[in-house]
């Protein structure tokens, strides 16, 4: 077991998901401090790492059950038009195994007509650097307050913009137009599929295995109700077990064969 590391200041809020979320990013290359222990890891991907998220209820909307959503994407972006496909409940420990996927594709005059975002301009505002999904989700919010003077309560990043958000009513008729005037078609005509896409594919072990925890009382200046616990330990690689049985058998089957030949029969 390694040192415990505390790591506050790698996690940045990145958007919003409405009606009642917001989302934070932790992203351990963005550690400015190169002796940190995240920095000097030899399998940075192989950590086991502690949650624990507690909230004000008196500024919270109530949401049943108490528990929290993530994803696995590439470093210096945000995962705000991703489907998260992890769900931690509180007190609970879990073991992912992700497996990492390089898509490429091709530029003009091919037909795929790639974008490479990584050569545009960085962005801070919007964390990190241009993808496909973040090109998209701002096109469409550029057409929405150009034909209708405000942007979408569901839009990712609306606390970032300052810009006026649609009430319930001018949402439906932005919806109505945004539909005729083909706003999904242009968008997607205009941020084409990017040159390179890394991508992760995850698998959930150990699954809701439940942790002893134990309740202390403390005095707060601000109460705090709910508190969320969660151990994550993501492992990356190959079966080596899996490996090594295989091979165990692959070289049983040779030697008996081997045996097989060289087997001395009797003179009939």
């Amino acid at each position: 077991m390694g040192p415990v590391v505390v790591v506050p200041a790698s996690w940045y809020k990145s958007f919003v998901r409405f009606p009642d979320s917001y989302c934070y990013t932790l992203d351990y290359s963005r550690i400015a401090n190169e002796s940190h222990p995240l920095k000097r890891c030899r399998y940075p991907w192989d950590y086991e790492m502690t949650s624990v998220i507690g909230w004000d209820v008196a500024n919270s909307l109530e949401a049943d059950p108490f528990g929290a959503d993530a994803s696995v994407h590439e470093h210096d972006t945000n995962s705000a038009e991703q489907a998260h496909s992890l769900f931690f409940e509180p007190q609970s420990r879990y073991i992912i195994l992700v497996e990492q996927q390089t898509t490429l594709a091709l530029p003009k005059p091919y037909q795929t007509k790639c974008v490479n975002y990584e050569l545009m301009r960085r962005s801070n505002k919007y964390y990190g650097m241009m993808t496909q999904n973040l090109c998209y989700e701002q096109c469409r919010m550029r057409l929405w307050m150009k034909n209708c003077g405000c942007i979408s309560s569901r839009y990712a990043y609306r606390d970032l913009e300052g810009a006026p958000i649609c009430s319930e009513t001018k949402t439906r008729q932005c919806a109505e137009v945004d539909v005729a005037q083909k706003f999904t078609k242009k968008c997607l005509r205009k941020c084409r599929q990017p040159c390179k896409e890394i991508t992760y594919e995850v698998q959930i072990t150990a699954q809701g295995q439940k942790e002893s925890a134990q309740e202390e009382e403390e005095e707060a200046f601000i109460e705090v109700f709910g508190y969320l616990g969660g151990y994550v330990g993501i492992w990356l690689g190959m079966s080596f077990f899996s490996l090594l049985d295989s091979l165990i058998l692959y070289v049983q089957d040779r030697q008996l064969k081997k045996l097989d030949q060289n087997r001395i029969r009797p003179i009939e």
